[in-house]
């Protein structure tokens, strides 16, 4: 834990200030070279450096000053109640105007990030999270934050100890007012929270992605990718338990089972993410429910077939009296016990649901075979078990799982459709 800790923490950052960068930066990243040594270095002949005020007696990078007059300060001061589309999209849209110091930066703590926001990162990129498009180190006014979406109006920032210093808090304070009154909203997480406990961190990320109207719950956004399919399902918080349903509704999947079969012979499974996660979520938990409830589930109703007994009685040691089979007969569609007892009416489905490579129906009759130990002490002493004696219970257990396979193949076949 030590080394993992030590790994994972990360250096010390730059502080930000109300007009600064933000976020965490290694200490490399956050100086620029300038003809005069100071600030950041705009050239008073660039056509970049026009409208920008550095101020002498400030570290390079920690304050940008931004005119109003200039295209770059253009809209920066717009209050939230009057932000429309067009003044959004000239300080976060794609078109923006940015500084060349300020997007340098910015490839620059994408190139070096901290530990933290890589993990963060892994799971927010390639649209991972919900389908939602995510940025990283994105250029917002004068400032650069650690992750953003366009489509929520979301900012996020990872957090390290030095933004628990008063200082900083203040810095912070001004910066994210400074981001609200643009008309977005900002999420800060620690990066404690992160490494320790990651799902929880998604989850408050995924509860700020929907914005709801006052009284109205969480909501989905009408212009949200997955349309209408996506309403009442994306609304609902991904914990651990719908994560195991998903996961073993997908290894039911006979198209997963088929591409990878070589794979799952020698490697662990490796999880694909299907697009309607909700759908195969609940397969799994309706899988999972007749599994492992099997001895509550209702018998199927089989024909029994009972012949009259031979007249030679068992004797003590077992031997004589009525011979057990526990043969399946897949053709018939019939399962024979003993001498006596006979199930028919099998449905053929039934045998189609497979434990490795043997029927569920087919692995009971197995387990409950009489089978004589190779050790002689023991053969003599302990082989007390007789069929006879389990004979109605495993009639019973016989016809619960037939359900259960009939039941499990209906599930496996929609997932086919």
């Amino acid at each position: 834990m030590d080394l993992f800790s030590e790994y994972y923490q990360p250096s010390p950052p730059q502080p930000p200030s109300p007009k600064g960068e933000g976020g965490e930066t290694s200490p490399s990243s956050s100086s620029f070279p300038s003809p005069a040594g100071e600030g950041l270095g705009v050239r008073a002949d660039s056509p970049v450096g026009e409208g920008l005020d550095v101020r002498e007696d400030s570290p390079a990078g920690e304050s940008l000053d931004v005119r109003a007059d200039s295209p770059v300060g253009k809209g920066l001061d717009v209050k939230a109640n009057s932000l429309t589309k067009e003044d959004l999209s000239e300080i976060v849209g794609a078109k923006r105007e940015i500084p060349r110091e300020l997007l340098e930066k910015a490839r620059q703590l994408r190139a070096k990030q901290t530990p933290t926001e890589v993990i963060l990162w892994e799971c927010l990129r390639g649209n991972r999270l919900f389908n939602f498009k995510f940025r990283r180190q994105h250029n917002i006014g004068s400032f650069i934050v650690d992750f953003y979406c366009h489509s929520a109006k979301l900012v996020i920032e990872v957090d390290g100890k030095i933004h628990e210093k008063s200082e900083q808090k203040d810095k912070d304070k001004n910066r994210d007012e400074w981001l609200k009154n643009q008309g977005l909203k900002v999420l800060r997480i620690t990066n404690e929270m992160v490494i320790n406990n990651l799902e929880e961190t998604l989850n408050i990320i995924t509860q700020n992605l929907f914005p709801s109207p006052v009284g109205e719950g969480l909501g989905v956004r009408a212009d949200y990718p997955m349309g209408e399919r996506a309403l009442g399902r994306q609304q609902r918080i991904i914990n651990k338990e719908d994560i195991f349903n998903y996961v073993y509704g997908v290894l039911h999947n006979p198209k997963y089972r088929q591409k990878y079969e070589l794979n799952l012979k020698r490697e662990f499974p490796r999880i694909p993410l299907y697009e309607d996660f909700w759908q195969w979520a609940s397969w799994g938990k309706k899988l999972m429910d007749l599994h492992l409830n099997y001895e509550t589930i209702k018998p199927y109703e089989l024909r029994r077939i009972d012949l009259p007994s031979p007249p030679q009685p068992p004797s003590p040691k077992g031997e004589g009296g009525v011979k057990v089979k526990l043969k399946a007969d897949k053709i018939k569609h019939k399962i024979i016990l003993d001498e006596i007892t006979t199930l028919e009416n099998i449905p053929p489905t039934a045998w189609e649901y497979k434990l490795g490579n043997r029927s569920a129906l087919e692995w009971i009759l197995d387990q409950y075979k009489e089978k004589k130990p190779r050790d002689k002490t023991i053969a003599e002493k302990f082989n007390n078990y007789r069929f006879a004696d389990y004979k109605e219970e495993v009639i019973d257990l016989l016809m619960k799982v037939t359900t259960v396979s009939v039941e499990t193949m209906k599930i496996i076949d929609e997932m086919t459709k």
